[in-house]
């Protein structure tokens, strides 16, 4: 049995006093915006992926699944629907959402050439001349898809002489602060400003789908409270397992408010969740 009173307390504070409705009523500007994106899905395919995942744990855990007694619920395991709460389990959410691996946030070079799927290469270069375009000298740096750490560097003659002897030490992050503060003259290393500035994207817009699926899972108006609460539990500790990301036990109240604060304002600029890891 789950007493979700133990975690519910302020959250239920205001649906009591009636503001979740206002909220709903108040809900008329999307949450996503044009800019959140999550590498090669669009604005449309994150609301898509979002509604997905609320669906699916809607479904995994209907009402009349709910055992009630003395503010505690349980999963009835004589339900007519507890067949689906077993088997619907994340791995099968996985198998039917291949746009989830996106969620990881991996590191990628936008040129598709460049990926292996576990490793990609970011271009240095600078350029023969002023008024043409042909490369002169050019650096390759191989590095890890998962944690951005780096793997090996060809032509590593562009680059610092303590990065150069040490570059198993550096993440592309690292290296694109040590860059800027060389200054190299003539180096363009566009290729890993924009391999760092689309992660860094698509991070927010995962929190922000993390966020929308939980603030969704709990402000249904039809639902109690405490079911919804359940439901986005059941989802953070599947995402968190999945990611990694260190999500804290007070979350859902923290989602709860951010979310609410964003929609009646019509302020959907993202903001950094403490206890999170890139």
């Amino acid at each position: 049995m789950i007493n979700v009173y133990e975690g519910l307390k302020s959250i239920l504070d205001r649906n009591n006093g009636g503001n979740n409705l206002k909220l709903q009523k108040e809900r008329k500007k999307r949450y996503f915006t044009k800019s959140d994106t999550l590498f090669s899905l669009s604005h449309d395919d994150v609301e898509d992926l979002t509604n997905r995942l609320v669906s699916w744990y809607r479904i995994k855990i209907p009402n009349s699944i709910f055992i009630e007694s003395n503010g505690k619920i349980d999963i009835n395991t004589e339900s007519a629907n507890y067949s689906n709460y077993i088997n619907m389990t994340f791995g099968e959410l996985l198998q039917r959402n291949k746009d989830l691996n996106l969620l990881k946030c991996g590191y990628r070079n936008m040129n598709p050439a460049n990926n292996s799927g576990t490793t990609f290469i970011i271009k240095l270069f600078t350029l023969k001349g002023i008024f043409n375009n042909r490369e002169d000298k050019v650096c390759r740096i191989l590095a890890d898809s998962a944690n951005g750490n780096i793997l090996g560097i060809e032509g590593d003659y562009l680059l610092p002489k303590k990065l150069k002897e040490n570059y198993t030490n550096y993440k592309v992050e690292e290296i694109f602060s040590l860059l800027k503060k060389e200054a190299i003259e003539g180096l363009n290393y566009d290729d890993l400003k924009i391999c760092i500035n689309d992660r860094n994207k698509s991070i927010l817009t995962r929190n922000k789908i993390i966020d929308k699926v939980c603030f969704d899972l709990l402000s249904k108006k039809v639902d109690k409270t405490e079911y919804g609460y359940f439901r986005a539990m059941t989802f953070l500790k599947d995402i968190d397992n999945y990611l990694g990301l260190g999500l804290g036990i007070d979350y859902l109240d923290m989602v709860y408010d951010k979310v609410s604060k964003e929609n009646v304002s019509g302020d959907n600029k993202s903001t950094k969740v403490k206890n999170r890891k890139n």
